[in-house]
């Protein structure tokens, strides 16, 4: 009951929610003026510094992968609407940096998961080719002892520790498991 009724209703409550603290707070019409622009321009930047934790992922690296937890990091977060918002208010910042911060956070939040689910959609394509070249070659019997992708599913319990899917990755690397 709570999948097929309630959690749907919650999504849109929460929607609901964040137009009404947050959402409100947005000045579109300040959005496009030059100097909202310019400083949005400069902070935007700082994006790069979110997106360079895409060279975190653990090994083997793949440009796929890089992308992947890059954009999955870039997005700033509704967090900042709201600092961004107390600092305006204790006027830590003014009306025009708030309205250049409010730009880049939309930029980000827009860009990342938009960027973040082709990523994903990509490489499912690309997965779904390889997998079909080796039905092919499999049901052909074209193999000639080529090797070719099999993709396994494991399923692991055990208490979670620091480095774990590292450790779990050179063990299935050890038995020759690529």
């Amino acid at each position: 009951t709570w999948k097929r009724q309630v959690k749907r209703v919650m999504q849109w409550l929460l929607r609901f929610f964040f137009a009404c603290t947050i959402g409100f707070e947005i000045p579109l019409r300040e959005l496009g003026q030059t100097g909202t622009l310019t400083r949005a321009g400069m902070l935007l930047p700082c994006m790069a510094g979110k997106l360079a934790m895409g060279a975190f992922h653990p090994p083997p690296a793949t440009c796929e992968g890089f992308w992947t937890l890059a954009w999955a990091w870039g997005e700033w977060g509704e967090y900042s609407f709201l600092i961004a918002t107390v600092a305006v208010r204790g006027e830590i910042i003014t009306q025009q940096e708030y309205d250049g911060v409010l730009l880049a956070l939309l930029v980000s939040v827009v860009a990342c998961p938009w960027a973040l689910r082709y990523t994903l959609r990509e490489a499912v394509r690309r997965a779904e080719e390889v997998i079909t070249d080796a039905i092919v070659e499999t049901t052909d019997g074209l193999l000639d002892g080529q090797l070719h992708p099999a993709f396994y599913c494991v399923q692991t319990r055990s208490h979670a520790h620091f480095d774990q899917q590292t450790l779990l990755l050179r063990a299935l690397t050890a038995a020759q498991c690529r």
